[in-house]
């Protein structure tokens, strides 16, 4: 057998085997099975929140949420939380891959339109946690009518942080 024939066979076979499988210990068949856009190019997904003091910012991360900084410039901060990544910016004009697009922080006292949600094992034990080491939440933890306990916060910029624990 010629060496590219053979790369082909062993290349087939492989995949013969990954569908097989999938559809003995899946149950789904060959045609089910989809690559998501991009799966094979994407090496992780982040966030971006536009903030008034980068600094303030960065410690309430850090010291109430546990995030580390993995990159810090002059204006943007990078951190890290296992595998969530925040980006915290001061501001973002309009660039030449961004025409006519600012990022600034555009928060209300009343209004925000962001909630970082913390899916958390027990609401009541990571509140007491962090009351403890001074974070002030809106209320006490509460269990909503479709069941299950939550609890929210704002950061520094008025960004709703938000801890659930489902039922």
């Amino acid at each position: 057998m010629h060496h590219t024939s053979f790369k082909y066979f062993i290349k087939e076979l492989s995949l013969t085997l990954i569908f097989f499988i999938q559809i003995i210990f899946l149950g789904c068949s060959q045609k089910d099975v989809k690559m998501k856009p991009f799966q094979s190019q994407l090496k992780e997904i982040s966030t971006m929140l536009v903030v008034n003091d980068l600094e303030k910012s960065e410690k309430f991360y850090k010291d109430f949420l546990g995030f580390e900084t993995i990159e810090s410039i002059e204006q943007l901060r990078r951190l890290k939380r296992d595998n969530f990544y925040l980006y915290l910016v001061v501001y973002s004009p309009p660039t030449d891959d961004k025409p006519n697009v600012t990022l600034e922080n555009l928060n209300q006292l009343d209004k925000t339109n962001v909630n970082i949600i913390f899916r958390v094992k027990d609401c009541k034990k990571v509140y007491k946690e962090l009351t403890n080491k001074g974070m002030q939440f809106l209320a006490e933890p509460h269990s909503p009518s479709w069941g299950g306990w939550r609890m929210f916060a704002k950061d520094p910029d008025g960004y709703l942080i938000e801890f659930e624990q489902p039922e």
